[in-house]
């Protein structure tokens, strides 16, 4: 618990994603990454110039309402900042995956990925 709001980086701990089909644990790293992982395109730029930043460097640099810091006075808070930061990135990588269960799994029951339009359902 730095502040930041990160997850641990590609691991998990719940023995019951074992016995699921390979997929399932490489979509929960997938997920993870999402959360918290920085991704540079190009090794020639600096990463703040050729970066996707994570949800939750995102969500500290926006500092919407002004409450996030970098340095901290005492534990409690840091590990308050944390937790709130998590929490809203929870949020947001749901909405992902609420975007992926609809627009793939639900489009591919319903036949659209066939019919060839481009509609799709989209509740971002």
């Amino acid at each position: 618990k730095d502040g930041t709001g990160r997850l641990w980086e590609d691991v998990f701990a719940d023995s019951r994603l074992l016995r699921m089909p390979a997929a399932s644990c490489a979509l929960l790293v997938l997920l993870c990454r999402n959360h918290n992982v920085c991704l540079c395109f190009s090794k020639a730029f600096s990463c703040a110039d050729a970066c996707v930043q994570c949800i939750a460097d995102k969500i500290l640099v926006i500092n919407e309402h002004g409450n996030y810091t970098q340095t901290f006075t005492d534990e409690v808070s840091r590990i308050a900042q944390d937790d709130e930061i998590f929490a809203q990135t929870q949020l947001v990588n749901c909405g992902y995956i609420m975007q992926i269960i609809l627009g793939d799994y639900v489009g591919a029951i319903l036949g659209l990925v066939r019919d060839g339009h481009a509609w799709r359902l989209d509740p971002l």
